[in-house]
């Protein structure tokens, strides 16, 4: 079943922090689809997450992204 968790994304400033954040998110083997918005510093990202919480996702996230600068809640 696709779900969707909206999170923040903090640090994102610029068209290349949209393409990053959404290209390391498909890192993730259970996210299929990721959308990040610079307006509201946020990324949808939707697959299958089983029993994965937000803050899981999140956690799972920032563990990639944290390294770019990018932290997610």
């Amino acid at each position: 079943m696709t779900q969707k968790f909206t999170l923040y994304v903090k640090g994102m400033h610029c068209r290349a922090c949209i393409l990053l954040t959404e290209s390391e998110a498909h890192e993730l083997a259970y996210i299929t689809r990721a959308k990040s918005n610079l307006k509201h510093h946020t990324i949808e990202v939707f697959g299958d997450f089983a029993d994965k919480t937000p803050d899981a996702v999140a956690t799972d996230l920032t563990a990639l992204l944290h390294p770019h600068g990018y932290p997610t809640s």
